[in-house]
């Protein structure tokens, strides 16, 4: 039994519906009428036959975040292991995964890591790294590099077994520039602005009558705030065209920050909201 929740990325849902020919069952755990997916909706899902809860960290269609230090104590009340989708969340949030307690993380660099796309990450929690055996390998994945071995798969003994083949190079000097910049700045401070800029527009949105969908607590949300149109392709259009970059997801305009923008960022976009409210607002 492996859970996810409604609000994943298709990817990770898709995943794991995969693997129902194998045996899997796949459950969604769905959100509440308030549009948020609390504890108690996750209590109801995990049992004593789940074997993982993989989850996202931010939801990529309203920008709401999931309680996973609550979620992990579930999983480890009934013996199931956790994977984080820190995907939308890493990068613009200061995350530890050992303070988290999760047995497994995956990103990528393209979003709040500043790099690009073609490249990720993956944490195996330390007790997992030698009794884990993929199934999906390849060279750079083997104990010995060199030897071109083709009469067995001999996987390392340390994290790198969970590679592959050769890795994306020049994504990887893209990856490093991206890297280098945050820990210039810090995850903690990052995350500081961006809270500051997520609550300072979100109320702004609030005044101008068009409130944004996002959980308004801080505890409940990420770097993106999700306002509700009545076309939300057309609306991220109309705002590309005053060099506002939005994106759409279902019926929402998505604006996300980070810890590069400024008071003045939000303030141009509440004031093209404010223009294009009344063609757009739901």
């Amino acid at each position: 039994k492996v859970i996810v929740s409604d609000f994943e990325f298709p990817t990770n849902a898709q995943i794991w519906h995969a693997q129902e020919p194998r045996g899997a069952r796949v459950v969604h755990v769905p959100r509440t009428a308030d549009g948020y997916i609390p504890l108690a909706e996750f209590a109801k899902a995990i049992d004593e036959r789940t074997q993982l809860v993989a989850v996202t960290h931010v939801c990529f269609r309203n920008g709401a975040k999931l309680d996973i230090a609550g979620i992990v104590r579930l999983a480890r009340a009934q013996g199931a292991k956790v994977l984080l989708d820190c995907y939308q969340s890493v990068g613009s949030l200061d995350i530890d995964v050992k303070a988290l307690d999760v047995d497994f993380a995956a990103g990528g660099m393209l979003k709040y890591l500043l790099g690009t796309a073609g490249i990720g990450f993956l944490y195996v929690r330390d007790a997992f790294v030698k009794s884990l055996l993929p199934t999906n390998s390849g060279w750079f994945a083997q104990e010995n590099i060199a030897a071109m071995d083709i009469t067995a798969n001999r996987p390392s003994p340390t994290a790198r077994r969970f590679e592959a083949g050769t890795p994306a190079v020049v994504n990887s000097y893209a990856a490093e520039a991206g890297l280098k910049f945050l820990l210039e700045v810090g995850t903690p401070a990052v995350e500081k602005r961006v809270y500051s800029l997520t609550r300072r527009c979100m109320t702004r949105l609030e005044e101008i009558g068009w409130p944004s969908v996002t959980p308004a607590q801080d505890e409940r949300r990420g770097a993106t705030v999700a306002v509700p149109s009545r076309d939300s392709a057309q609306l991220c259009a109309e705002l590309m065209k005053r060099d506002i970059v939005t994106s759409h997801r279902d019926d929402n305009a998505r604006a996300s920050f980070h810890f590069y923008n400024n008071e003045d960022d939000v303030e141009a976009f509440i004031a093209a909201m404010k223009q294009l409210r009344g063609k757009f607002a739901p």
